[in-house]
């Protein structure tokens, strides 16, 4: 059985993994890595440099990087914990449609730096 100071720990170690491969990407001036490969931006991309923008204060550039920088990490605690524990299925599916549909619009207006 998993108790719950092992799921906390799960949630920190994926946490902390993720925010590390960000600033290493963004170091290395790679960005997202799928529009280093592909050429084609993700419904992520600009997530890192709105973080960085608004740790700075400046949230009009955070907002043009990317409109939905502020609920990132609620999508990362509800996706991980529906992937470790099978639950907030329907948050994380709206949250998953919402960056979904901001995705298309920006291609639609080609608004993604």
């Amino acid at each position: 059985m998993i108790t719950e100071k092992n799921t906390t720990k799960k949630y920190l170690y994926y946490l902390l993994s993720i925010i590390g491969i960000s600033f290493i990407l963004y170091y290395l001036e790679i960005g997202c890595i799928i529009r280093y490969i592909t050429n084609i931006p993700c419904p992520f991309c600009g997530i890192s440099r709105a973080i960085f923008s608004s740790l700075n204060l400046n949230f009009s550039a955070a907002l043009y990087y990317h409109p939905l920088f502020f609920i990132f990490p609620f999508y990362i605690i509800f996706l991980l914990r529906y992937i470790i524990e099978k639950k907030n299925f329907n948050i994380t599916i709206l949250l998953s449609t919402l960056y979904i549909l901001v995705y298309l619009l920006r291609i639609y207006l080609s608004n993604i730096p």
